[in-house]
């Protein structure tokens, strides 16, 4: 069994990609904090209501996000009730973009992840994966969204059978704002921090690794989780080059002693940690082993580009 260790598509043509595979990046690690707000509204589940299935069943699925109510544009769950309850018990016209009353919904989340690779202009990718709904499991197709600064207060080890956390606090206050996020994708979340951005250039500016460079052996996971960043030991043990999981690609074992008595191994909040090799950035942490916090998943940071 594994977990994402944090607990859609590309917005306004914006994107990481059309510079030449040869630029060199920040390889960063260091934490930030994430707030997200979704296109329309998230339908999660279905209720039964006095014993009697929903009225919405057979029309709406768990995934479906409602755009509209009678035309009018919905952007959180407080005016989608409101105007429900205005409606009284007239019909109701809802506008839906489906992938795959009585509804259980969701309109925004939150949370700490860790910033991958960042450019001079503060454009910059996160997580290695993109952003689930915990409950369904449903990529959240994304409005936009915010980073801020972020304060870890502790650290919870994982253990076997147990998936450890970074426990911290998110102020979003306007002096503690960093950035937008634009885009939730498969590969990570997309965004360009315009606040103090030379805060998370971390180290000299590398170069990305292309796929077929990445080997088995030694390689390094970059965090800032201690309070100052440093580059923990790691075994890269097996690479997936046709693995259809685009964010499991790379199987890593933490070896470094530190990290290990730091938190366990690998923790929900570490994912987007680079994963570096022979100077270059080859990868970021994707997923936790839940029954071996020691072990892991990663995905290629070409993928993270493409």
């Amino acid at each position: 069994t594994q977990k994402e260790t944090v607990s859609a598509k590309s917005q306004t043509g914006k994107r990481l990609t059309g510079q030449k595979s040869e630029e060199k990046v920040y390889a960063s690690g260091i934490p930030i904090g994430i707030y997200i707000k979704t296109e329309g509204i998230l339908v999660l589940g279905l209720q039964q209501i006095d014993g009697k299935n929903s009225p919405a069943s057979c029309k709406i699925k768990a995934g479906d996000y409602i755009l509209k109510l009678n035309a009018q544009n919905i952007t959180t769950k407080q005016q989608f009730i409101r105007l429900l309850q205005k409606n009284g018990e007239k019909e109701v016209v809802l506008t839906l973009k489906r992938y795959q009353i009585g509804v259980w919904i969701r309109n925004d989340t939150q949370g700490i992840g860790t910033i991958t690779f960042i450019r001079e202009d503060g454009t910059f990718a996160a997580l290695g994966h993109g952003i689930n709904d915990g409950d369904i499991g449903v990529r959240f197709l994304i409005e936009g969204g915010s980073a801020y600064r972020t304060n870890i207060s502790s650290i919870l080890k994982g253990k076997s059978g147990m998936p450890g956390e970074i426990i911290g606090t998110i102020d979003y206050s306007p002096q503690n704002y960093l950035g937008e996020i634009y885009a939730n994708t498969n590969g990570g979340i997309l965004g360009k921090i315009t606040e103090n951005k030379k805060e998370f250039f971390t180290g000299k500016k590398i170069s990305i690794a292309k796929k077929s460079e990445v080997k088995t052996g030694k390689a390094y996971l970059r965090s800032s989780i201690s309070g100052k960043s440093k580059d923990y030991s790691i075994e890269i043990e097996k690479v997936f080059f046709h693995e259809k999981n685009s964010l499991k690609t790379l199987k890593i074992r933490v070896t470094d002693s530190e990290l290990i008595t730091l938190t366990g191994g690998i923790i929900q909040g570490l994912s987007g940690s680079p994963i570096l090799q022979n100077g270059k950035l080859v990868g970021a942490v994707t997923h936790v082993l839940i029954d071996n916090p020691q072990m892991g998943y990663g995905i290629f940071a070409e993928s993270m580009l493409e």
